[in-house]
């Protein structure tokens, strides 16, 4: 960390008790895209587990990222390192007065190497460091040793465009501070031209939309608008710097989804503009959509990416439920938890249900959407669920009208869909305290992971599975099984 990160930091640790104190209610709007399955499957991937995660926060402050790291995925290990004293006794203070989870805190310095004993982790999450790192390619990298192999990493990184008002803010302050000025001398004065801005200034505008407040304290002023280490990115500067540091990208968040006629006239778009834009791979989508429509980022990119080797598993029936009602009535759907009801209620079939989601806001579903939801216990298909309240209730809906119903589910972050081979997911536990899912039932495929993480042993195998009783005797006669094959899986291969 560059040492006047650190004395800044340390003066004013972000984020700062006095814009979010410390005690009940300050896990009160928490952000949804802190939640492991949810990030995975709100675009186009599997489903990912959400519970048994080990989770770091790479440059937690005062821990209110490492707190909301843990509500979001109960029953996983939270670890947020820091290398700002007091930010760490502020963050120990945090999770004090918040319900106990399992949250530590470590003191470490992200430009040099973590234990590769603290890891694998399976979500990592690096909010608000690489733009005031003099390594940002470093830090990335050594978190890359730390990463599972099919481990998610969200990082954000401050957007040229969105951020052009900070730097106005920052440039004006520096223009008209006297020489040798304090951080609060400066803050101050900041805060002196802020308050006779027009209401209409976009420095007023972004200030608002970023903390809802009409005049900032001092410091959020400072943290905010006096950081002279901070740099901003382009998208594609972004995505360079993630793929430099041995990433993939996946897929940068927007706060809403982008719609083509926020851009584009009315009209039949081209065939041969459509067929250029349906070729483009995640990447170029992301950068077209940023080119089109910068400010659904707001001031910062919050991407995702994995390691360069990992190529995550698309389910093929995302496009499939678009034409096949039938399709998601197969799916079995999870819980995210990122939105629950306000009270307990038990109205008619008719009535509306209040919930409310993570980020503190609350809205309405209907009373059928809201048993849908009840009903949910993992191992029922959508199917299953809609034959349920449809006998509970006395009201059937055409599977259209269903389909309707989970996909808005989805779409909220209500619900994440599974695919219907449960296959996909065996568990594998390893000597240590990673609870691993591999992408495939193929003994071949459990025996490839088993050598990337070494010696593993089967848990909870079913006696009538005959492949998983095979992979069982195997890996109990080698240690660590080679090889076994089975004549259900494409990749089957009798001479092996």
């Amino acid at each position: 960390m560059l040492e006047s990160v650190r004395q800044r930091y340390e003066a004013f640790p972000e984020p700062s008790p006095a814009v979010v104190p410390i005690g009940p209610g300050q896990l009160d709007r928490l952000d949804d895209n802190l939640h492991f399955g949810w990030s995975w499957s709100r675009h186009v991937y599997c489903y990912r587990r959400t519970e048994g995660l080990r989770v770091l926060d790479a440059g937690c402050g005062t821990g209110l990222t490492t707190l909301g790291l843990a509500r979001l995925n109960p029953g996983s290990h939270v670890l947020g390192v820091d290398a700002t004293p007091r930010a760490l006794e502020l963050a120990r203070s945090r999770a004090a007065a918040s319900a106990p989870a399992e949250v530590e805190f470590r003191a470490h310095d992200l430009d040099d190497p973590l234990p590769a004993a603290w890891g694998p982790f399976d979500f990592i999450v690096c909010r608000g460091v690489l733009a005031e790192s003099g390594d940002p390619t470093r830090v990335l990298k050594n978190l890359a040793t730390v990463l599972d192999h099919r481990g998610l990493l969200h990082v954000t990184l401050p957007a040229q465009v969105g951020h052009v008002p900070v730097r106005q803010m920052r440039q004006a302050v520096l223009t008209i501070a006297p020489p040798g000025s304090s951080l609060e001398q400066k803050a101050e004065l900041g805060l002196e031209l802020f308050r006779v801005l027009r209401p209409d200034h976009p420095i007023r505008r972004y200030e608002e939309a970023y903390s809802g407040k009409a005049v900032p304290s001092v410091a959020r002023f400072v943290t905010g608008y006096l950081n002279e280490d901070e740099r901003d990115w382009s998208l594609p500067q972004a995505i360079a710097l993630l793929e430099s540091a041995g990433f993939r990208f996946l897929f940068a968040a927007t706060r809403a989804p982008w719609r083509a006629d926020r851009a584009l006239a009315g009209g039949a778009v081209p065939a041969t503009l459509k067929a250029r834009v349906d070729g483009l791979g995640p990447r170029g989508l992301a950068c077209l959509v940023d080119a089109l429509d910068p400010l659904l980022h707001a001031d910062e990119y919050r991407v995702y990416a994995c390691l360069a080797e990992y190529e995550p598993q698309v389910p093929a029936w995302t496009e499939e439920s678009r034409s096949e009602p039938a399709a998601v009535g197969r799916l079995i759907p999870h819980r995210t938890h990122l939105a629950e009801p306000v009270t307990p209620q038990a109205p008619s079939p008719q009535a509306k249900v209040a919930y409310r989601v993570v980020t503190g806001a609350v809205g309405e579903v209907a009373q059928l959407s809201h048993l849908m939801v009840a009903h949910i216990d993992d191992a029922r298909s959508c199917e299953q669920i809609d034959a349920l309240v449809a006998e509970a209730t006395g009201v059937t809906e055409s599977p259209e009208e269903r389909q309707k119903r989970w996909l808005e589910l989805a779409g909220t972050g209500f619900v994440l869909f599974e695919p219907p081979d449960r296959r996909q997911y065996v568990d594998c536990v390893h000597l240590g305290p990673v609870l691993d899912r591999l992408d495939c039932a193929c003994p071949r495929r459990w025996v490839h992971a088993c050598e990337i993480h070494r010696h593993c042993t089967l848990a909870a195998v079913p006696p009538q599975d005959e492949k998983h009783v095979a992979l069982a005797q195997a890996l109990t006669r080698l240690g660590t099984a080679r090889a076994a094959a089975c004549a259900a899986c494409p990749d089957y291969a009798p001479e092996e």
